[in-house]
């Protein structure tokens, strides 16, 4: 079936969103960096009543330091694999996809791949990987730039290894577990008795894709571009400006 055509963002979307989940690396951020204009927009998401809730493969460092930093309600970090949020007191609280027996022993199990990437791809591990705690990144365009065929073939040598792979803008994301970032976040939604008919996203790669089919209301950034044909499932909107600038004019068109 054909996909719909993907539409350029509106100035303004007539919807009733409450919670608004985003990715993070090229979608809140732009050539690494969180500038002032996105990071204030979530300061006006949040006055006007938008829940927020940042959805990455980012490792568990990060997200322990964004929660307590940034103007979100929660974030699900390492591709699904945990939620973490503030209660009303400020004390982290981290929600687990797997036993914590479990994503101890699968990690254990994963590090025996990061030496066969790096001698058959030579594919370097991520430089954030000693703050992760589920899941193997390998860098693909942070610190250094690895073809798009290498890429490829990395990822389906893992696939066939039966490791869940996914593939963001600087990284090869891999674990064991039946979740990833749309699994998630429909958990969370359930938690909290949230429809998911009052909820939107924002993303950037290839890994978005499930979050795309899980929900109606869905835009890509403009750098999206890159990777738009190969989806099955795309967004609905696109953005006119890259990164966190997209993500901007997003925030904008819901309120």
């Amino acid at each position: 079936m054909k996909s719909p055509k993907v539409l350029s963002l509106p100035i303004k979307i007539d919807n009733n969103i409450e919670v608004i989940f985003s990715d993070l690396d090229d979608t809140l951020t732009w050539e690494g960096k969180m500038h002032q204009e996105t990071y204030l927009s979530l300061g006006t998401l949040k006055r006007n009543k938008k829940k927020i809730v940042v959805v990455t493969g980012a490792c568990a460092g990060w997200c322990d330091c964004i929660i307590r930093t940034w103007p979100i309600d929660c974030i699900i970090g390492e591709n699904g694999a945990f939620w973490l949020f503030l209660d009303e007191h400020g004390n982290l609280i981290k929600q687990y996809q797997l036993a914590d027996d479990i994503h101890k022993k699968n990690y254990l199990k994963l590090n025996t791949y990061a030496e066969q990437i790096k001698q058959l791809f030579g594919i370097p591990l991520a430089q954030d990987q000693n703050f992760r705690i589920t899941d193997i990144a390998f860098d693909i365009n942070q610190e250094v730039k690895i073809d798009k065929d290498i890429v490829l073939k990395a990822s389906n040598w893992l696939s066939k290894k039966g490791l869940n792979v996914s593939v963001s803008s600087i990284h090869i994301n891999v674990w064991f577990g039946d979740y990833n970032k749309a699994k998630t976040s429909l958990s969370w939604l359930k938690k909290y008795g949230i429809k998911k008919e009052k909820c939107a996203y924002i993303g950037d790669s290839c890994n978005d894709e499930p979050m795309y089919e899980a929900f109606e209301v869905t835009a890509g950034v403009a750098n999206i571009a890159k990777v738009l044909d190969t989806l099955t499932h795309k967004p609905k909107y696109i953005t006119h400006s890259n990164g966190g600038f997209g993500f901007v004019e997003f925030a904008n068109s819901l309120i």
